[in-house]
């Protein structure tokens, strides 16, 4: 999993400084540090997703953050869905039915802004 060297340190106790968990936001909020194997590889991804986002590529720095087990920052990158706040119940079968079909999002807005014309 994510951090595994962290975590293997945390259960044998050989470093007091590393964090005492291992949720996404305890090294802000226990000011503690993770193992530095693991402080390299999250260094890296970072700098790999800001350098996606700089060039206008989120797609390609929320799959990054899939493919590294970092849901946390994929689901933050597309504001906890696509890219807009996820639609549920009824509008969000409505959008599977309309991508299945072929028809996204901006097809159908297109559509009625045509048949609002005519």
């Amino acid at each position: 999993g994510v951090w595994r060297e962290t975590r293997v340190a945390m259960e044998t106790a050989t470093d007091s400084n590393l964090v005492r968990s291992l949720d996404p936001d305890a090294v802000a909020r226990e000011g503690r540090r993770l193992h530095e194997v693991n402080a390299a590889s999250d260094e890296r991804i970072l700098a790999a997703v800001w350098r996606y986002v700089r060039a206008g590529r989120v797609p390609a720095a929320r799959e990054l953050c899939h493919e590294a087990g970092q849901a946390w920052r994929e689901a933050s990158l597309g504001a906890g869905a696509g890219y807009g706040p996820a639609t549920v119940g009824a509008a969000a079968d409505e959008e599977v039915a309309l991508e299945q079909a072929g028809q996204g999002e901006y097809d159908v807005v297109r559509e009625a802004l045509i048949q609002e014309q005519e």
